[in-house]
């Protein structure tokens, strides 16, 4: 007898179902390592990608925020929060979008699409001299996604003159976008963020309070004898940072550095006697053992898929007891994707014991373990590096390059 196709599976208790995937990704400042103003948070994935736009306060969602459909500019909802929690959240996504006109108090108006009272989509905004200030996409009567604003003064064949054409967010420029002079000549073409313009390139110089990053950027880059006040670094929040150069003699007060789950970075080099309070000699070495140890600064590196280099130089960290550099491989897909790191270099191999060519790196630790690193084909270690150590783990498929 054939079983009927609908009592497949049944009773096993084990129905398959597909899983859903949503990646989200977050824009905006980040400040002191916590997020920091108005974001716009994506989600992608398996589902039409929707924008959430919400303001933080020292890491915490804290205000009303309201979300789109990202192609079409639908709205979706409003949610109010206080102090990281949901406090009210009211759900328009079945109300309509319609053609409307609707005037304002000062005489400006919106010529485009509604969805109840509020503008969802494409339009215009004229101000009230009824001259066009704005064409695109308008969300909660604010700029959203893609649109052009206009000099109100200026006209170019007929046309009024073009001021900015790109990405917006909350009424502000933020994105890619191209701003054009009062000539029409172009000006600036690249990445903002909440009005302000920006490199895919953050350059930390000394001691900058508070300490501003934008969270999607690519290289990074801290000047040397720089962020020697800070004892915690923490930059798991730059998603899409590339790499991390820190030159020499940085971070010397840190006591806490952390690389975990940066879906983008490939590289990190880090310059000699930076995250060290010690000089390179054997004496310095001998005298700050006890407190040293005390303090148990840790590094550690891991979740990052994409990471291929890890340049450590000479007395980097050498105050850090603890290091831990494993699963390299994203969380998600943590059975298919293959960690990607190459070169370990810690210090520099081939030097002796003379104290001007020590590296001294991770001097106290008692512990080395390499592991899930089947890419990995090259380690360098220098003479001092791990000079307590008292327990070696290397378990991979290791080519040796020395």
């Amino acid at each position: 007898m054939k079983r009927d196709r609908g009592d497949e599976g049944r009773g096993t208790g084990k129905e398959k179902r597909k899983r859903t995937i949503v990646s989200t990704s977050y824009d905006g400042w980040i400040v002191n390592g916590k997020r920091e103003g108005l974001y716009r948070v994506r989600f992608s994935g398996d589902c039409d990608p929707v924008c959430m736009i919400v303001p933080y306060e020292k890491g915490k969602k804290c205000g009303t925020s309201y979300s789109y459909v990202e192609s079409t500019g639908k709205l979706l909802n409003f949610v109010v929060f206080e102090n990281d929690s949901i406090v009210d959240v009211r759900d328009v996504s079945s109300a309509p979008v319609e053609q409307s006109i609707i005037s304002f108090d000062n005489g400006a108006r919106w010529e485009g699409q509604m969805c109840l009272d509020y503008s969802s989509g494409q339009g215009e905004e004229y101000n009230e001299d009824n001259e066009l200030v704005y064409k695109g996409m308008e969300v909660n009567y604010l700029f959203e996604g893609t649109g052009t604003s206009y000099y109100t003064d200026l006209e170019a064949r007929g046309k009024r003159a073009k001021e900015y054409v790109g990405e917006w967010k909350c009424g502000l420029k933020h994105g890619f976008g191209t701003l054009y002079n009062r000539r029409g000549e172009k000006v600036w073409h690249g990445r903002w963020c909440n009005g302000e313009r920006l490199d895919s390139t953050t350059v930390i110089h000394g001691e900058p309070s508070p300490l501003s990053m934008y969270s999607l950027t690519e290289d990074l880059t801290i000047g040397d004898n720089s962020l020697n006040t800070l004892e915690q670094l923490d930059l798991c929040k730059l998603e899409r940072v590339q790499s991390i150069h820190i030159g020499a003699k940085c971070c010397v007060n840190m006591k806490s550095f952390s690389l975990v789950g940066l879906r983008a970075l490939q590289t990190l080099h880090v310059g000699k006697s930076s995250f060290t309070t010690t000089d390179p000699t054997w004496k310095a070495k001998r005298l700050h053992a006890s407190t040293t140890k005390e303090k148990g600064c840790s590094l550690q590196i891991s979740k990052n898929p994409c990471l291929r280099s890890v340049v450590l130089k000479e007395n980097a960290f050498s105050d850090f007891v603890v290091f831990e550099l494993t699963c390299l491989f994203s969380s998600v897909d943590s059975h298919t994707a293959c960690p990607a790191l190459e070169i370990l270099q810690i210090g520099r191999a081939g030097a002796t014991e003379k104290e001007e060519e020590a590296s001294f790196s991770f001097f106290y630790a008692s512990s080395l373990v390499l592991e899930e690193l089947p890419r990995l084909r090259e380690v360098e270690l220098g003479c001092a590096s791990f000079f307590t150590v008292r327990h070696v783990v290397f378990r991979s498929d290791i080519t040796w390059g020395r």
